[in-house]
């Protein structure tokens, strides 16, 4: 029994969005579609999205059976793209690279819903203070990232379509109007850049909403579960009433 699919695709932020000691964000989307839309994570820690664009092709090929479509692509880069040091993409590179990833989907699939997130804020004190630990470069700054996701909500603001929506995390993260907080960020995040229970407990919801309010149908509760209700299988034609 096939379902379609919802395809999460990132960084490091979605390669834990089923993290259970964070109670990742990920989470709340494969509950909400329990039996409507199959989850599928591909998340990449450390890449940005000068790697995206070769990756999510093959990505694209492998994930989706025969008789599944892919229904919506959650797209979340640009937390390394803002990085200072090698990790780094120039902010017109990166807006160029969303619009590709954009285009591959669509070449995938015009129907295709993407959903756009913008790169989080950090908190840059707690981040150099990991990167000690781990004998790493923090190479993060909060208004350099605020720059990519403004350029992040500029991509989408740009596509026309009507299948490209955008969800701003500094507007989830820090609201009402997303100015940047240290005192609000800190126990929002688990090392000062990666989400700990704080800010996976504001971007689940704050998916789905995005979700539903850009494309009603694919809200949770519009979604036609597969199988029917237990109580309403016939006991006397059990495969009759499965799969009709």
């Amino acid at each position: 029994m096939q379902q379609d699919q919802a395809l999460l695709f990132g960084d490091s932020i979605t390669e834990r969005a089923f993290d259970p000691s964070g109670q990742g964000w990920g989470a709340y989307l494969t509950d909400a579609y329990a039996r409507k839309l199959d989850v599928v994570q591909r998340g990449f820690s450390g890449y940005n999205t000068a790697h995206a664009v070769h990756m999510l092709p093959k990505i694209l090929k492998t994930i989706t059976p025969a008789q599944s479509k892919l229904r919506l692509s959650t797209i979340f880069f640009g937390a390394n793209d803002a990085a200072t040091n090698v990790q780094g993409v120039p902010i017109a590179q990166y807006k160029e690279n969303l619009a590709t990833l954009i285009s591959q989907i669509r070449d995938n699939d015009p129907a295709t819903r993407v959903l756009l997130i913008t790169p989080p804020p950090a908190h840059e004190a707690d981040w150099a203070a990991h990167c000690v630990e781990i004998n790493s470069d923090p190479a993060r700054k909060v208004e350099r990232t605020r720059a990519y996701a403004d350029a992040c909500v500029q991509v989408a603001g740009g596509d026309k379509s009507g299948n490209v929506a955008v969800l701003d995390t500094w507007n989830v993260l820090l609201p009402p109007d997303g100015a940047y907080s240290v005192e609000k960020v800190k126990p929002l995040l688990s090392d000062g850049l990666h989400f700990g229970q704080g800010a996976n407990s504001l971007l689940g919801p704050a998916v789905l909403k995005a979700i539903a309010s850009a494309w009603p149908e694919l809200k949770a509760d519009n979604i036609e579960m597969n199988g029917p209700y237990w109580k309403d299988i016939d006991l006397a034609d059990i495969p009759g009433s499965l799969f009709r």
